[in-house]
């Protein structure tokens, strides 16, 4: 007697790749607790110096489902300066000078501010420590 395996490849594929498949929504189910937690983070629990009081960023951190890959995306793609709060914007200690004026022009809280130069920020690393509540149970 002889038992041959056939497998189902589509039903393979569907549970890998499938929005609905076993892994996609496992997948999502962990980023949502590294969305959560990054989230947390930018919200005054550990992202000293971050100004949170738009909210844009926090609301800003995405997850975005790729089935073709199993995989699930985090982060914030909406936000040119996400990137900078995450790991700073230059050497720490450093200085960021104008380049085509005497001076920095920014706003905050509605007030326009001057200067000749600013501190680089320090990374805050708020999704760096979330991401290992993707593998905890």
């Amino acid at each position: 007697m002889t038992i041959t395996f056939i497998p189902n490849e589509v039903a393979i594929a569907d549970l890998f790749h499938s929005p609905d498949g076993m892994v996609m929504r496992f997948l999502m189910e962990r980023s949502s607790r590294v969305q959560d937690a990054a989230r947390a983070n930018i919200g005054g629990h550990g992202a000293t110096g971050v100004d949170n009081s738009t909210g844009k960023l926090a609301a800003g951190i995405v997850k975005r489902m790729l089935p073709a890959e199993s995989s699930v995306m985090i982060g914030c793609d909406t936000l040119r300066y996400a990137l900078w709060v995450e790991v700073g914007n230059g050497p720490e200690g450093g200085r960021i000078f104008p380049v085509h004026s005497k001076v920095l022009r920014f706003t905050s809280g509605g007030q326009v501010f001057y200067r000749t130069s600013v501190r680089t920020s320090k990374p805050t690393r708020y999704l760096t420590r979330a991401l290992h509540l993707a593998l905890t149970g």
